[in-house]
């Protein structure tokens, strides 16, 4: 998907450490071994280029109230560590989910209510 200004939308892109993927961007790898990855696809990646190239990742978590901010910090973990040509890119790394009055955003993640019928507000996501 491809929208004005140069801002790229992927449902499900492969993004890889060696930086082959998706508008080549590369996955470094978590330092923690047990959450290394070498490829991730996260649910939706928005792309901004240009001169200040920006990166918001969405992840779909369709948990219990309770457990919406420990998902965000664990996809945070897990998608955080995205470049392009060898800058880091990402800005937020959003936990979408259905419970209405949980909407966090902390220093790089956070949680959005994204529920069918009813507006998201996500213009601040990405600066």
């Amino acid at each position: 998907m491809r929208f004005e200004g140069d801002v790229h939308v992927a449902f499900e892109p492969r993004i890889t450490a060696s930086g082959r993927g998706w508008q080549r961007l590369e996955h470094v790898p978590h330092p923690d071994r047990r959450l290394a990855q070498n490829v991730i696809t996260p649910d939706v990646v928005v792309l901004r280029l240009g001169a200040e190239p920006a990166v918001v990742v969405f992840d779909a978590k369709y948990v219990g109230r309770h457990w919406v901010d420990y998902q965000a910090a664990k996809i945070h973990s897990r998608y955080a560590r995205i470049r392009l040509r060898g800058e880091p890119v990402v800005r937020n790394v959003v936990s979408a989910h259905p419970h209405s009055g949980i909407d966090q955003l902390w220093a790089g993640y956070g949680s959005r209510p994204m529920i069918p019928g009813e507006s998201s507000h996500v213009a601040d996501l990405l600066p």
